[in-house]
């Protein structure tokens, strides 16, 4: 059994939003999540399209990253991945990182939610065309 299927939330910046707090919002997301789990700052790659902020919740690591949607002007997405070395052997091997992964996605819905100038919030799995109002409505199975 592998996870296929990866958490992703997509959600909307108001355009009347601070100047240059769209710009703010993954060093924002990453102070947020630092304040329960370890979490790097966020870091924008030159070899991925968007923002890059790692985890660690007690030996396990989990990688978060945002970027700005392509379909849509004031569109995000997020995605919440096993991270590390210990995280993309678990991807290979199919080892269930899922009770991990739930806790960081309810922290990040809590973030979104509670941040004035984020709307539209949904949740859905890589690959689904599914989407649910919270992180708890995915269905956390495994897949074959």
């Amino acid at each position: 059994m592998r996870y296929r299927r990866m958490p992703r939330a997509a959600f909307e910046v108001a355009a009347d939003a601070a100047p240059g707090s769209a710009q703010q919002l993954p060093q924002l997301l990453s102070q947020d999540l630092n304040r329960r789990f370890m979490a790097t700052r966020a870091q924008k790659m030159w070899f991925l399209p968007g923002w890059s902020i790692d985890l660690q919740v007690g030996r396990d690591s989990f990688h978060v990253a945002v970027k700005e949607s392509k379909y849509s002007q004031s569109g995000w997405v997020l995605m919440v991945t096993p991270g590390g070395m210990r995280g993309f052997l678990a991807l290979v091997r199919g080892t269930d990182m899922s009770t991990g992964l739930l806790p960081i996605c309810r922290e990040i819905h809590a973030f979104l939610i509670n941040t004035s100038w984020i709307s539209a919030v949904r949740w859905y799995l890589t690959g689904s065309r599914t989407a649910v109002a919270t992180p708890d409505g995915l269905p956390w199975v495994k897949y074959e």
